[in-house]
């Protein structure tokens, strides 16, 4: 299972990734259309959310290299959604969560610890 679970986390990351993408879009699409019909005055925030997607997906990818960095990115994406989005953020939030966990249980696959010798 050596680094096996990472490269599952960083599938399931990139996943959450478009998923978050997806929901970016129909959030920010949904609010252009409501203002050109007069409907809601809230404002989206669409180029946020970009950079947030961006964020959670460069995380997603650190995942077989660097699990801390990896891990500490999908958290950041992964609150700051809510603030964009809202409730509309568990979404993508439960993949980011399920990607986080396999990334931290395999965290210590490729470390470097040697194993001391008598000499």
């Amino acid at each position: 299972m050596q680094l096996a679970l990472r490269i599952i986390g960083m599938v399931v990351g990139i996943v959450a990734a478009a998923l978050m993408l997806l929901v970016d879009v129909l959030y920010s699409l949904s609010h252009v259309l409501g203002r050109m019909a007069g409907v809601t005055a809230d404002n989206s925030h669409f180029f946020w959310g970009l950079l947030i997607t961006l964020v959670g997906l460069v995380g997603a990818l650190l995942a077989p290299v660097r699990w801390l960095w990896s891990l500490a990115l999908m958290l950041v994406a992964t609150v700051a959604f809510f603030f964009t989005v809202g409730y509309w953020a568990i979404i993508p939030a439960v993949f980011f969560i399920a990607a986080m966990l396999l990334v931290y249980l395999d965290r210590g696959a490729t470390s470097n610890t040697r194993v001391p010798t008598r000499v």
